[in-house]
């Protein structure tokens, strides 16, 4: 799973007086150094059950902190990789521009 930003870890964090330290235990983390990375955006993703224990311990949806395959912006994002990949479709454009009566 992949945080959304640096700073939607840490607004809550902040709001419940939380440490690294302390959501990073709660993450099942030995060691708050990857918590550090993920609040001054050098790591970006997370395993599933951190990221479950991250929102939890926070009081706050996966989803707001996290891109899931559900959330609405990785479809967002899925969507737009893929209309990039996709060849363009000339004979649409054309046949578009016939019933317009843009064509030549």
């Amino acid at each position: 799973m992949e945080l959304i930003s640096p700073e939607r870890l840490r607004r809550p964090m902040d709001r419940k007086a939380l440490s690294a330290r302390a959501v990073a235990r709660a993450a099942g983390w030995k060691s708050h150094t990857y918590m550090q990375r993920l609040l001054n955006g050098t790591e970006k993703s997370v395993k599933v059950t951190s990221a479950v224990r991250i929102a939890y311990v926070l009081g706050v949806s996966i989803d707001d902190l996290f891109l899931t395959k559900t959330s609405s912006e990785a479809r967002e994002l899925a969507h737009l990789r893929a209309a990039n990949s996709r060849p363009q479709n000339t004979r649409g454009a054309t046949a578009r521009r016939a019933i317009e009566g843009d064509a030549a």
